[in-house]
């Protein structure tokens, strides 16, 4: 968490904040994610304002940006003041990513029309899983058929279960009241 703020070099309209790092992780030894930086596993982020803001040379932009792991991903909140030269307020944005994300270059190339995906390892076994559900096979059945073909994946047989579990939460048909008297 943290504040960041500067003022605008040049007049335009300002669409939300880009943001990126460079490591220095040993003398000699660094990386970038900046703009024009060969790709790696870090990419940039933007966060967009909720409206386009108007911008003069003298323009104050602050933003308070702050991420908290929330599970297995980051809930980023960044709150944005622009003031005028003479300290008027122009905008105020409050935002989060508790309903959204912001979207990498990377993220919007993937979602374009253009874009041909490919299924990764956990796209696979999750469309075997889903195969397995036809109403035949128990989840420990299909449990132990994804941990035997995917073995690298799960420790044991009972993460396979849970995934699978968790799976037959998302897509399963409910089970009907008939179904739970029966049990």
């Amino acid at each position: 968490m943290g504040e960041l703020a500067w003022q605008a070099a040049r007049r335009g309209t300002g669409h939300g904040l880009a943001i990126w790092f460079d490591a220095d992780l040993a003398p000699g030894v660094s990386f970038s994610v900046a703009p024009g930086s060969p790709i790696n596993i870090f990419t940039q982020g933007f966060f967009p304002w909720s409206e386009p803001v108007d911008l003069v040379v003298g323009d104050r932009v602050t933003v308070y940006l702050a991420a908290n792991l929330m599970g297995d991903d980051y809930i980023w909140r960044w709150d944005t003041r622009v003031q005028d030269p003479d300290g008027r307020l122009k905008a105020n944005f409050r935002q989060s990513t508790f309903f959204s994300a912001p979207l990498s270059p990377a993220k919007l190339r993937q979602m374009a029309a253009g874009h041909v995906p490919e299924l990764s390892g956990d796209g696979r076994m999750d469309r075997l899983i889903l195969e397995l559900m036809d109403g035949k096979h128990a989840l420990g059945e299909i449990a132990h058929r994804i941990a035997a073909q995917f073995p690298g994946r799960f420790a044991n047989e009972k993460e396979a279960l849970t995934r699978a579990g968790e799976l037959s939460l998302k897509y399963g048909r409910p089970l009907d009241r008939k179904y739970l008297k029966d049990q």
